[in-house]
């Protein structure tokens, strides 16, 4: 600071003069040092003052700008999101106001053997071409992923007996293809498979029969599981009743059947 400077001066030319000079001149009174001292603290502190209230107004402006920055950025996305709706709204409008294709009509005296050029199935047939090159074009598959994952997740699970009666003996709770006529109706085109391994199924409990829970053979000919037919003659007090025949026997007339 200039006020820092100018004290600093003025104590050294004092000393000097003191030094000097001989003890025969007079000196500068205290009182009068006392005042420049005060005068100068004062200067100090008013240009502490300034420099405070500068920073603070440096502060405040920028955080004005900032402020403003962020009410610009919301203008601007509040902007291209109307602009975004707007233009989707444009889009449906267009595609409601699309017309289907215009069948040509046949010029006169036109042969016969050329008025399947001007049918509507020529602007099917030439959107399917441009189709085509597009996507050879672009190096893309004929159908998406989506669908590709699709027709192989229905094909692993469809078997030649999938069906969406419930009556029937095919008919199983546990298969999504049995239960969900829109599945059944997508693998409708598509093979069913061919396991390598072939399992056997409880019509009563849907579970799996095998060593642990094998197959009972009833007087009937019907076969069901082991637990199924224990829980029901639990239930019956030793009797089974077949669900298809509507017939009892006892549990001790079921015989059990081996896979080979």
């Amino acid at each position: 600071m200039k006020t820092k400077s100018n004290s600093r001066s003025l104590g050294s030319r004092v000393a000097r003069r003191r030094s000097s000079v001989g003890p025969d001149i007079p000196s500068i009174p205290e009182e009068e040092e006392e005042d420049a001292e005060e005068e100068n603290d004062e200067d100090e502190v008013e240009g502490g003052e300034e420099e405070r209230t500068s920073e603070n107004g440096t502060e405040g402006e920028a955080e004005k700008g900032e402020k403003t920055d962020k009410t610009d950025k919301t203008k601007n996305r509040e902007k291209k999101e109307k602009k975004q709706e707007e233009e989707a709204k444009d889009f449906e409008m267009d595609v409601k106001e699309q017309k289907p294709f215009q069948p040509v009509e046949i010029p006169d005296g036109m042969p016969s053997i050329y008025h399947h050029l001007f049918s509507e199935a020529r602007w099917h047939a030439l959107q399917h071409k441009f189709q085509a090159e597009l996507l050879q074009l672009y190096a893309l598959p004929a159908s998406s992923s989506l669908k590709t994952a699709l027709a192989a997740g229905l094909m692993a699970m469809k078997t030649p007996f999938c069906t969406n009666d419930k009556s029937s003996d095919h008919h199983s709770s546990r298969c999504p293809i049995c239960i969900s006529p829109v599945l059944l109706a997508l693998s409708q085109p598509l093979p069913p498979t061919n396991p390598s391994t072939s399992r056997l199924v409880c019509a009563l409990s849907g579970a799996v029969m095998d060593e642990h829970n094998p197959p009972l053979v009833l007087p009937n000919g019907m076969v069901y599981s082991r637990k199924s037919l224990m829980d029901m003659a639990q239930a019956r007090n030793g009797r089974v009743l077949c669900p298809r025949t509507n017939t009892e026997y006892l549990l001790t007339e079921c015989r059990q059947a081996y896979i080979l």
